[in-house]
Protein backbone atom coordinates (compact mmCIF):
# COMPACT_ATOMS: atom_id res chain seq x y z
CA UNK A 1 0.00 0.00 0.00
CA UNK A 2 1.01 3.59 -0.53
CA UNK A 3 1.77 3.73 3.47
CA UNK A 4 3.97 0.83 3.53
CA UNK A 5 5.71 1.94 0.26
CA UNK A 6 6.51 5.85 1.88
CA UNK A 7 8.07 3.84 4.92
CA UNK A 8 10.24 2.20 2.97
CA UNK A 9 11.29 4.60 0.72
CA UNK A 10 12.15 7.20 3.20
CA UNK A 11 13.24 4.43 5.71
CA UNK A 12 10.91 5.01 8.21
CA UNK A 13 9.87 3.40 11.64
CA UNK A 14 6.47 0.51 10.93
CA UNK A 15 4.56 2.67 12.82
CA UNK A 16 4.87 5.96 11.48
CA UNK A 17 3.46 8.24 10.85
CA UNK A 18 1.84 7.21 14.81
CA UNK A 19 3.59 7.73 17.67
CA UNK A 20 6.84 5.58 18.80
CA UNK A 21 5.63 2.52 21.39
CA UNK A 22 8.01 3.08 23.95
CA UNK A 23 6.81 6.91 24.32
CA UNK A 24 5.03 6.43 27.58
CA UNK A 25 1.84 8.51 28.00
CA UNK A 26 1.55 8.76 24.08
CA UNK A 27 -1.03 7.56 22.50
CA UNK A 28 -1.30 6.62 18.63
CA UNK A 29 -2.07 8.84 16.09
CA UNK A 30 -1.07 11.69 18.96
CA UNK A 31 1.21 14.26 17.10
CA UNK A 32 4.27 14.03 18.56
CA UNK A 33 7.90 16.44 18.42
CA UNK A 34 10.92 15.50 16.53
CA UNK A 35 12.55 14.21 19.89
CA UNK A 36 8.93 12.56 20.57
CA UNK A 37 7.51 14.52 23.17
CA UNK A 38 3.73 14.46 23.33
CA UNK A 39 1.97 17.20 21.88
CA UNK A 40 -1.29 19.35 22.43
CA UNK A 41 -2.96 22.46 20.83
CA UNK A 42 -3.65 25.47 23.11
CA UNK A 43 -5.42 28.78 22.02
CA UNK A 44 -2.71 31.47 21.16
CA UNK A 45 -3.20 34.82 20.82
CA UNK A 46 -0.39 36.13 18.89
CA UNK A 47 3.26 37.24 19.87
CA UNK A 48 3.90 39.25 23.64
CA UNK A 49 7.03 41.57 23.54
CA UNK A 50 9.91 41.00 25.94
CA UNK A 51 10.61 44.17 26.07
CA UNK A 52 8.97 47.60 25.33
CA UNK A 53 5.10 46.06 24.18
CA UNK A 54 3.94 44.67 20.83
CA UNK A 55 0.39 44.64 19.51
CA UNK A 56 -1.43 41.35 18.81
CA UNK A 57 -1.28 41.01 14.92
CA UNK A 58 -0.86 37.79 13.94
CA UNK A 59 -4.91 36.62 12.68
CA UNK A 60 -3.42 33.50 11.14
CA UNK A 61 -2.17 31.85 13.98
CA UNK A 62 -4.74 30.73 16.85
CA UNK A 63 -3.16 27.67 18.17
CA UNK A 64 0.16 26.30 18.96
CA UNK A 65 1.38 22.90 20.03
CA UNK A 66 3.28 22.34 23.36
CA UNK A 67 4.11 19.13 25.26
CA UNK A 68 1.14 17.46 26.99
CA UNK A 69 2.96 18.45 30.23
CA UNK A 70 2.59 22.34 30.17
CA UNK A 71 -0.89 22.07 28.43
CA UNK A 72 -3.58 22.11 31.14
CA UNK A 73 -6.88 24.41 31.32
CA UNK A 74 -7.21 27.63 30.99
CA UNK A 75 -3.86 28.28 29.41
CA UNK A 76 -2.71 30.85 26.74
CA UNK A 77 0.35 30.59 24.58
CA UNK A 78 2.39 33.54 23.56
CA UNK A 79 5.27 33.54 21.21
CA UNK A 80 7.98 35.91 22.79
CA UNK A 81 9.53 38.39 20.66
CA UNK A 82 12.76 40.69 21.85
CA UNK A 83 15.37 40.06 24.26
CA UNK A 84 14.79 41.63 27.34
CA UNK A 85 13.62 38.53 29.77
CA UNK A 86 16.51 36.78 28.53
CA UNK A 87 18.40 34.34 29.43
CA UNK A 88 15.52 32.71 31.19
CA UNK A 89 12.76 33.45 28.49
CA UNK A 90 14.62 33.19 24.74
CA UNK A 91 12.88 34.90 21.43
CA UNK A 92 10.41 32.55 19.88
CA UNK A 93 10.08 30.59 22.78
CA UNK A 94 6.17 29.68 23.19
CA UNK A 95 5.50 30.98 26.93
CA UNK A 96 2.21 29.19 28.62
CA UNK A 97 -0.04 31.70 31.03
CA UNK A 98 -2.90 30.41 33.26
CA UNK A 99 -5.73 33.41 34.17
CA UNK A 100 -3.90 35.67 36.59
CA UNK A 101 -5.09 36.37 39.99
CA UNK A 102 -3.48 38.36 42.38
CA UNK A 103 -0.12 40.10 41.26
CA UNK A 104 2.67 38.38 43.00
CA UNK A 105 6.74 40.38 43.50
CA UNK A 106 9.03 37.64 42.10
CA UNK A 107 6.78 35.75 39.31
CA UNK A 108 6.59 36.45 35.53
CA UNK A 109 3.35 37.72 34.21
CA UNK A 110 1.67 38.82 30.32
CA UNK A 111 0.44 42.27 30.41
CA UNK A 112 -0.83 44.61 28.48
CA UNK A 113 0.52 47.66 28.55
CA UNK A 114 -2.48 50.76 28.34
CA UNK A 115 -0.08 52.19 25.13
CA UNK A 116 1.97 49.54 24.16
CA UNK A 117 0.46 46.00 23.42
CA UNK A 118 1.11 43.25 25.33
CA UNK A 119 4.38 42.78 27.16
CA UNK A 120 5.90 39.54 29.52
CA UNK A 121 7.85 41.06 32.61
CA UNK A 122 8.63 40.14 35.82
CA UNK A 123 6.70 42.07 38.54
CA UNK A 124 8.33 43.36 41.62
CA UNK A 125 7.31 45.15 44.34
CA UNK A 126 9.69 47.52 46.24
CA UNK A 127 9.77 50.88 48.41
CA UNK A 128 5.65 50.47 48.41
CA UNK A 129 5.32 50.16 44.62
CA UNK A 130 4.93 47.38 41.75
CA UNK A 131 7.61 47.52 38.92
CA UNK A 132 8.32 45.95 35.85
CA UNK A 133 11.40 44.25 35.69
CA UNK A 134 13.52 42.65 32.80
CA UNK A 135 16.05 39.94 33.33
CA UNK A 136 18.43 41.06 30.74
CA UNK A 137 20.47 43.79 32.72
CA UNK A 138 20.49 46.42 29.90
CA UNK A 139 16.69 47.43 30.45
CA UNK A 140 16.02 49.18 33.60
CA UNK A 141 13.08 48.85 35.43
CA UNK A 142 10.18 50.72 35.01
CA UNK A 143 7.00 51.38 37.36
CA UNK A 144 4.07 49.49 36.22
CA UNK A 145 1.65 52.21 34.16
CA UNK A 146 -1.61 53.74 35.47
CA UNK A 147 -4.09 50.86 33.74
CA UNK A 148 -1.72 48.02 32.88
CA UNK A 149 -3.73 45.02 33.05
CA UNK A 150 -2.24 41.53 34.57
CA UNK A 151 -3.82 38.72 32.21
CA UNK A 152 -1.75 35.99 32.98
CA UNK A 153 0.52 34.33 35.37
CA UNK A 154 3.31 32.45 33.73
CA UNK A 155 3.31 28.47 34.51
CA UNK A 156 5.41 27.45 31.82
CA UNK A 157 7.72 27.68 28.52
CA UNK A 158 8.41 25.81 25.49
CA UNK A 159 11.97 26.31 23.48
CA UNK A 160 12.66 24.45 20.47
CA UNK A 161 15.97 24.51 18.53
CA UNK A 162 16.05 21.85 16.17
CA UNK A 163 15.42 18.48 17.87
CA UNK A 164 16.37 20.11 21.20
CA UNK A 165 13.40 20.29 23.14
CA UNK A 166 13.49 22.44 27.02
CA UNK A 167 10.56 22.86 29.05
CA UNK A 168 10.00 24.06 32.45
CA UNK A 169 6.43 23.88 34.58
CA UNK A 170 4.99 24.93 37.41
CA UNK A 171 1.45 25.17 38.11
CA UNK A 172 1.42 27.96 40.84
CA UNK A 173 4.19 30.32 38.76
CA UNK A 174 7.43 30.15 37.10
CA UNK A 175 9.64 32.21 38.53
CA UNK A 176 12.90 32.88 37.37
CA UNK A 177 16.08 31.13 38.40
CA UNK A 178 18.10 35.11 38.93
CA UNK A 179 15.56 36.64 40.67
Amino acid sequence: DDLERIRTNFGLEDYWPDSPPHLDGARKGELVSLSGTPLVSIPIVGSAAAGGGIFNVDPDRNTVDVPRAIAFQDTLGYVIDGDSMMPFLEEFDTAVFRKAGKKVSGYVYLIKLPQNGYAVKLVSFERGDWYLVSINDKYPPKLVPQGTEFLGILVGYYRVRGTMEIFQLDKEGLRPYTY
